[in-house]
């Protein structure tokens, strides 16, 4: 059972983690093109931020369901992002692309090979590994 709640923690955390990014990223790519003077680009670079947050919401929605075709999903756009975050730096050293891009690897690094977190969204869809069972206090007999 303590390995299902590390998993549960450890999505709970790639979700917020994921989503406070994207809400960073808006209001800075907003402010960046509004100082700039170019209000055109901000809005139009705010819509399409609220829109990926929607989208990203949805699909981390159905991670925290346990399906398995969202956590491969968003791990791929976690890698992609991370790879992407990480090249960007390279042609301008900046410590908030290595960051991000750092964590994007490491949490789709985790949604893919944790067992944790493998435990937990099998318990999502009611798929409980024999040795993850709870086991009754009241109940001493063998809970296979």
């Amino acid at each position: 059972m303590e390995t299902i709640i590390k998993g549960k923690r450890l999505v709970i955390g790639i979700i917020a983690l994921v989503l406070l990014i994207d809400i960073i990223t808006i209001v800075v790519t907003a402010s960046v093109y509004v100082s700039a003077g170019d209000m055109g680009l901000a809005l139009s670079k705010s819509v399409t931020g609220v829109i990926r947050f929607a989208l990203e919401g949805v699909i981390l929605f159905f991670l925290y369901k346990g399906h398995a075709w969202a956590k491969w999903l968003i791990a791929v756009l976690l890698f992609i992002g991370g790879l992407l975050s990480i090249v960007s730096m390279l042609a301008g050293i900046d410590i908030v692309l290595l960051v991000g891009g750092v964590i994007h690897l490491v949490s789709g690094a985790t949604l893919i090979f944790s067992f944790s977190v493998k435990s937990f969204l099998n318990s999502q869809r009611g798929i409980v590994n024999p040795s993850e069972k709870m086991v009754d206090a009241n109940n001493f007999s063998d809970p296979t």
